[in-house]
């Protein structure tokens, strides 16, 4: 019996001399990433928000808007142009002559950006007739009136003779976007 005592006093010695079972190194790093993660994600979050509502934000989006209508404005000039060709055989000497036969309103003729009333006076747009051998990504109308970005110069945009519209940077002498 006594030995039985000394070989269970020696296995609650060797069960207590083990050190005890350690987690895993990698947990507690894991852990305070995950929460640095999580606040970083937060403040992110909170700066969109706080963009989006600002009124500089809202200028732009307005500016953008503006700019796409006056794009919309074009695509309705170019199917026009290409009615008047198509009938008369030729593009028109000014963008006048397609009211009332190819447009219903003067106000097509007007940027959306342009303060002047939209049913009298020029029309907003550059227009140049091409000539019939002109290259179909020659230019038709152009618009500068967009400054998308305050302090940077305006946006020009294009319609190609094939329909296209772009948009680029305005290069070269431009008119103010403020034009009376």
């Amino acid at each position: 019996m006594l030995m039985e005592e000394n070989q269970n006093l020696d296995e609650t010695r060797e069960c207590q001399s083990k050190p005890p079972r350690r987690r895993s190194r990698w947990v507690l790093p894991l852990v305070i990433l995950s929460i640095l993660l999580l606040v970083c994600l937060t403040l992110f979050a909170a700066g969109v928000l706080v963009v989006m509502r600002t009124d500089t934000f809202k200028g732009l989006m307005g500016q953008a808007q503006v700019a796409a209508k006056c794009q919309v404005q074009l695509q309705t000039i170019s199917a026009a142009l290409h009615r008047h060709e198509i009938s008369r055989g030729e593009y028109p000497q000014s963008l006048d002559m397609l009211y009332p036969d190819y447009l219903p309103s003067r106000s097509a003729f007007r940027c959306p950006a342009d303060p002047r009333d939209p049913n009298s006076g020029p029309p907003s747009y550059s227009y140049t007739k091409p000539a019939k051998e002109a290259s179909e990504t020659s230019v038709v109308c152009v618009c500068d009136r967009h400054r998308i970005v305050k302090d940077q110069p305006p946006v020009r945009i294009m319609l190609l003779k094939n329909g296209e519209v772009s948009m680029t940077p305005a290069a070269g002498p431009v008119r103010d976007s403020r034009h009376k």
